[in-house]
């Protein structure tokens, strides 16, 4: 399994994904000091989340679907996407706080989606044409759906959290 993981790694860093080396903004730390059951409730913080990972998944679909319907005409126009805005990032470090303070497992959980879905949407953005390009001749929406079926994997993530 460890050479797929480098394999993936690999691929992504040729598709020009930040790797060692990429600032990454500052954030205030987890806490440490082992939270007691109880200490925190992340119950109201839950849907929060939800909402948050939903609001991408619904932003995404439409320009993922416009995005594609380009690549005929102008494949190399396709990552001009504009998904994640100041105003998603600012609630989501606002949330990140709010789960920073209930701590514990779910916390933690919780603080790494808010770090992985706008690395994903962000690879996507600037990427698209590159994924488009590997996916040679196969259909860009088999069965309807985009090959790169981000939105339909944030949805799920968007119901689980709810």
């Amino acid at each position: 399994m460890r050479g797929k993981l480098e394999d993936l790694v690999r691929a992504s860093r040729a598709l020009g994904y930040p790797g060692p080396g990429h600032e990454v903004p500052a954030r205030a730390p987890i806490r440490t000091d082992a939270p007691q059951p109880g200490d925190g409730d992340p119950a109201p913080l839950r849907p929060r989340l939800a909402a948050l990972v939903a609001e991408l998944a619904t932003r995404l679909g439409p320009v993922l679907d416009e995005a594609l319907a380009r690549v005929d005409g102008a494949w190399d126009q396709v990552d001009a996407l504009d998904i994640l805005d100041d105003d998603w990032r600012a609630r989501a470090a606002a949330l990140g706080e709010d789960w920073r303070a209930v701590g514990g497992a779910e916390a933690l959980e919780a603080l790494l989606v808010l770090e992985m879905v706008p690395a994903l949407v962000a690879l996507v953005e600037r990427r698209l044409a590159a994924f488009v390009r590997l996916r040679g001749d196969g259909e860009l929406r088999p069965g309807g759906r985009p090959f790169l079926d981000v939105p339909g994997a944030l949805a799920e993530l968007a119901r689980r959290w709810s």
